[in-house]
């Protein structure tokens, strides 16, 4: 039981640091360090933790977001509880593969929506205008694909490290 609890810290001073990493990196990195970090909190904590976890980093976000306010922190939210919801109710929460679809479907509800709700705070606002085009299609994709793969070797080296963490994957 000590093991998993210090396994647990080691593993959320590493969420921290990504955070951080996520925080000094621009809006069109390739890699959604963020959304990577909510999902291992997610999975190895809980929702109610990923919850909390994802509401603090909104708030830290939306100092930083080219986008209008309260559309990173609403999408990251939405993203984290839709997450959550699929991978408890559609998709096995025990097995690789399940994460990573799950880990999939998450980022492009990611995309979808952070485009989503900037139209929507635009329509309101008349603020911000996202432009949807072959160009950002294609970043979408290749944005989706490469968090996918950076989640899915941080899930498995998470796994040979701590081996008693597969046992408390997605705890609530």
């Amino acid at each position: 039981m000590r093991l998993i609890k210090s396994a647990k810290t080691a593993f959320l001073i590493l969420l921290g640091s990504l955070l951080l990493l996520a925080l000094t990196v621009s809006s069109r990195s390739m890699i959604n360090f963020l959304l990577i970090s909510a999902l291992f909190v997610l999975i190895t904590t809980g929702a109610r933790q990923a919850y909390v976890w994802t509401l603090i980093a909104g708030v830290v976000l939306e100092t930083i977001s080219p986008f209008p306010s309260f559309v990173s922190m609403a999408t990251l939210l939405f993203t984290v509880f839709c997450a959550h919801f699929l991978i408890k109710n559609y998709l096995s929460h025990r097995t690789f593969l399940g994460i990573i679809a799950g880990a999939v479907l998450a980022s492009l509800i990611y995309e979808i929506s952070t485009f989503l709700f900037s139209r929507l705070v635009n329509l309101i606002f008349r603020g911000f205008t996202p432009a949807l085009d072959f160009s950002y299609g294609i970043f979408m994709v290749l944005r989706l694909l490469w968090t996918t793969l950076v989640f899915a070797i941080l899930f498995l080296i998470v796994q040979r490290l701590f081996p008693r963490v597969r046992g408390t994957l997605l705890a609530s």
